[in-house]
């Protein structure tokens, strides 16, 4: 069963920059990081930004993305194989990582509320999670069985 829930959210970066300096260069980054919905890592985004014609360097890249997930306004994280990939939904929801086409699908928060509730019931008390889950994706799992 495949489950994907793509959120657009319209933010503004220029409403959400807490106390950030407006950079055009920032803007294009996030919203190529919006349209971009595979979850790059910078290396990727920088290579989409470069086919579609802009002239940001790898290190500009590299350093938007990081000024932009300490304000919170993009999500960074890591993948099972220690990959770090950005993410511009920063609404509650978790993530799907296709192990044969490294496609990193969004899943709802919902689909963890068992799985939290069956660890608080064993005594903890959960405060955050984030659920990564990996496998085949529906495309990779048809063309396996070709």
């Amino acid at each position: 069963m495949r489950i994907i829930l793509i959120i657009i959210i319209d933010i503004d970066i220029r409403k959400s920059e807490r106390k950030m300096k407006y950079s055009k260069q920032r803007e294009i980054i996030m919203n190529k990081l919006r349209e971009f919905r595979v979850h790059p890592s910078a290396e990727q985004l920088y290579l989409k930004l470069l086919e579609d014609g802009e002239n940001i360097g790898l290190a500009t890249v590299y350093r938007n993305l990081n000024y932009l997930a300490e304000a919170g306004v993009i999500k960074r994280f890591q993948t099972f194989e220690k990959s770090e990939r950005f993410d511009g939904t920063i609404s509650p929801h978790h993530h799907f990582l296709c192990k044969k086409c490294g496609k990193i699908f969004d899943l709802p928060k919902e689909i963890a509320e068992q799985v939290v509730q069956n660890i608080n019931d064993k005594g903890f008390k959960t405060l955050n999670y984030e659920i990564m889950s990996e496998g085949l994706c529906t495309k990779c799992q048809k063309e396996g069985e070709k």
